[in-house]
């Protein structure tokens, strides 16, 4: 995809970071500069999608989803290259950024099944709809143990969509489940902000 897109709702700040991120081709290039790059790119793009998921806005969730897809995918493969090195400086937390990476790309495949599905309910087509996101929930049950900010917002976004998709379709213990699943990921970021401010008041004294 052209990196000229207009991403739309995703400002201007976006057309740097993907100038800065696409000029990184090697594996001595790989900083911690363009680990935040990537983080920062992939998740403007995410709450774009997000976004215009809730306008139906089919060509700003496709071009964000799919500009999300190439930024994260380009960043595997040169993180790849550079965990071949031992002598990488950024060798011990190869590991980390690599389970992380993973994670948000799950996260970014989990929301391209949601957006389907509510697709597939707007042409009327609800049983499609209930069927994709069926598949989808099996998808987001392996992030459980994210703590990233980002993930918590988006996991609480997508989990209110799908109950909108299947209160309308008429699943409404499906309904009930997903915004209770919504309800719990916030509770459970309000509980991780509360730990870490503990441990920040601790650490000063």
């Amino acid at each position: 995809m052209n990196n000229e897109i207009e991403f739309r709702s995703a400002g201007n700040s976006n057309y740097l970071l993907i100038a800065k991120i696409d000029a990184v081709e090697s594996p001595a290039e790989f900083d911690h500069d363009y680990d935040s790059a990537v983080d920062d790119m992939e998740g403007n793009l995410l709450t774009a999608a997000a976004e215009a998921m809730f306008q139906l806005n089919i060509d700003a969730v496709l071009e964000n989803l799919t500009e999300a897809k190439r930024v994260r995918r380009n960043y595997l493969d040169l993180l790849d290259r550079c965990a071949a090195d031992p002598l990488h400086p950024m060798a011990s937390e190869m590991s980390d950024l690599r389970d992380y990476a993973i994670r948000m790309d799950n996260l970014r495949e989990h929301m391209q099944a949601v957006w389907e599905a509510l697709k597939d309910y707007a042409h009327g087509r609800g049983v499609d709809a209930l069927r994709r996101l069926d598949q989808a929930s099996t998808v987001a049950a392996i992030e459980e143990h994210s703590s990233s900010v980002l993930h918590f917002q988006l996991r609480v976004t997508i989990e209110n969509i799908s109950g909108m998709i299947r209160r309308g379709a008429m699943d409404y213990a499906g309904a009930r489940a997903a915004f209770d699943r919504a309800a719990a990921t916030a509770q459970d970021f309000s509980e991780t902000i509360l730990v870490s401010r503990k441990r920040v008041r601790l650490t000063s004294i």
